[in-house]
C-alpha cells in the first residue's frame, strides 16, 4: 500500500519549481498584460517572505496594492492568507466572497479546501488528497510559494487523517524529491501549530 501511495506522490509532485521568476499564472492573469508585470512582482517577492509575526503588515501592504490591482487573484489569495484565524466567520465570508470571484483559481481553491477540512475535522480520516496536478492543471511548472500551500495543505490530510502509511509515503517523496530542509521545516510547523490550535479549539468546547 505504501509503495503505491509512494508512486502516485512523486509522479504527482515530480513539477518544476520557480524560485524567483512569477509566473502569470500565479498572479491568476491567462493573458500577460504589461502593467501587471515588473511592478506589481517587485513589490510581491518582499511580501512572500515575511513571517507569521508580520501578517498585520502583509494585510496593509496587500491593501494598499489591491487599490490598484484589485482584479489580481493572488492579491485576494493573500489576504486571505494573512487573515491571523482562519476558523472564523470573518474568514469564511472573505473566502467565500473570492470563490465567486475567482472559481478557477488553484490558489483560492487550496484555501477553500483547508477551511473545510478543518470545519469537519470529524471526517478526516476518509479524506483524500486532490493531486497537484488537479489544483494547477496544465501547469508544466509552478512557484515555489505555490508548492509550498499544496504541501500544507496536502500533509495537513495526511497528518490527520486515520491511513498512516499515508503519511509516511509523503515525507518519503519530500525526501526523495530533495525538498530543501527550511521548506520542509516550514511546512512541518505550520501543519503542528494549526494541530495543536485545533485540539485545543476542540478541548475548550468539550469543557
Amino acid at each position: 500500500m505504501c509503495d503505491n501511495l509512494y508512486e502516485e506522490f512523486i509522479d504527482d509532485l515530480d513539477i518544476e519549481l520557480l524560485t524567483n521568476e512569477f509566473p502569470d499564472e500565479m498572479l491568476g492573469i491567462t493573458i500577460p498584460e504589461t502593467r501587471y508585470s515588473d511592478e506589481l512582482k517587485s513589490k510581491l517577492r518582499p511580501i512572500l517572505k515575511l513571517s507569521e509575526k508580520k501578517f498585520n503588515k502583509g494585510k496593509k501592504i496587500v491593501g494598499e496594492l489591491k487599490k490598484d490591482y484589485a482584479d489580481v487573484p493572488f492579491l485576494a489569495f493573500l489576504e486571505l492568507h494573512f487573515e491571523q484565524d482562519k476558523a472564523e466567520d470573518v474568514f469564511a465570508k472573505k473566502l467565500s466572497y473570492f470563490q465567486e470571484q475567482f472559481p478557477d483559481y488553484p490558489l483560492i481553491k487550496l484555501a477553500s479546501l483547508i477551511h473545510s477540512f478543518l470545519k469537519n475535522l470529524d471526517q478526516t480520516n476518509v479524506s483524500e488528497i486532490v493531486p497537484l496536478h488537479d489544483i494547477f492543471p496544465g501547469r508544466e511548472s509552478i512557484h515555489d510559494f505555490e508548492m509550498q500551500q499544496y504541501l500544507v495543505y496536502a500533509v495537513f490530510v495526511a497528518l490527520l487523517g486515520e491511513d498512516k502509511s499515508r503519511l509516511a509515503a509523503f515525507h518519503e517523496v519530500l525526501v526523495d524529491l530533495e525538498f530543501p530542509n527550511d521548506f520542509m521545516e516550514l511546512v512541518y510547523s505550520l501543519i503542528m501549530t494549526e494541530k495543536i490550535r485545533v485540539a485545543a479549539q476542540l478541548a475548550g468546547e468539550i469543557e
